[in-house]
């Protein structure tokens, strides 16, 4: 069976996001494993018997150009190097534009928690099979308060929304493969009602309509969210078109 490596973005102290992706990943039908560079360095060794890569996002609050982010810089390098396909959401997708000559920071507009609104669908992203079955306007679950600010070279966006001009992307260059986005396909609704809830501040009501909404058709609507788009199947897309491509390869 097709097996991914997950990549546990949290540094000790902080909640870890580990068993959510290996749910979702699971439910796409893969095999998962699991390591924490910031715990153990990682070696080739344990990118043995791996089909793809999947680095999880972060509660961190340091930006993925500095200093505490080399652990995860250097492990998504050694994938690169050792030719498996990446998929980073979120801090993974961060880690990526740092690592190739981009960058990230704070986000311009401030946070944004709960569901990322209007996200669309750039030229290249109409026609990328990351995304595959989106269309433009749609609602994911983000929690974010660092994006991409500049866009290495190589790295296609596929797509933006008025909070963040890169919400999702790809590159294909020298040998390395990365799909990534600034959303969480992985997370369920209850995962990031969570998640937004520690941060703190956040409406009580909103956060009962996030917790609600996958069930309930009008606490999505009051979210600005298209029911349908808060489904599990629809929120995991990018995720399992990432998937297909993984399997696709190792066949």
């Amino acid at each position: 069976m097709t097996t991914i490596l997950i990549i546990e973005s949290d540094p000790p102290g902080f909640t870890g996001q580990t068993p959510t992706y290996a749910t979702a990943l699971e439910l796409l039908g893969v095999e998962t494993r699991a390591v924490a560079p910031f715990v153990s360095p990682i070696s080739a060794q344990d990118l043995e018997g791996v089909d793809g890569v999947a680095f999880t996002g972060s509660g961190a609050s340091w930006s993925t150009d500095g200093p505490e982010a080399a652990p995860l810089r250097d492990t998504m390098k050694l994938a690169f190097d050792a030719g498996l396909p990446c998929f980073g959401s979120c801090c993974g997708m961060n880690v990526a534009a740092s690592l190739l000559g981009g960058s990230s920071g704070d986000c311009e507009n401030g946070y944004e928690g709960g569901l990322a609104l209007g996200i669309t669908l750039t030229d290249p992203g109409k026609t990328h099979p990351m995304m595959a079955g989106r269309a433009d306007g749609f609602a994911a679950p983000c929690t974010h308060s660092h994006d991409v600010h500049r866009v290495p070279d190589g790295m296609t966006v596929l797509a933006r929304n008025a909070h963040s001009a890169v919400q999702a992307v790809a590159y294909e260059e020298n040998g390395a493969s990365f799909w990534g986005t600034q959303y969480h396909p992985e997370y369920t609704l209850s995962f990031t009602a969570d998640a937004v809830e520690r941060r703190g501040g956040a409406d009580a009501a909103f956060l009962a309509d996030l917790r609600a909404a996958e069930t309930d058709p009008q606490a999505a609507k009051r979210l600005g969210a298209s029911p349908s788009d808060l489904q599990p199947a629809a929120r995991m897309t990018e995720l399992r078109n990432w998937v297909a491509m993984v399997k696709a390869r190792c066949h």
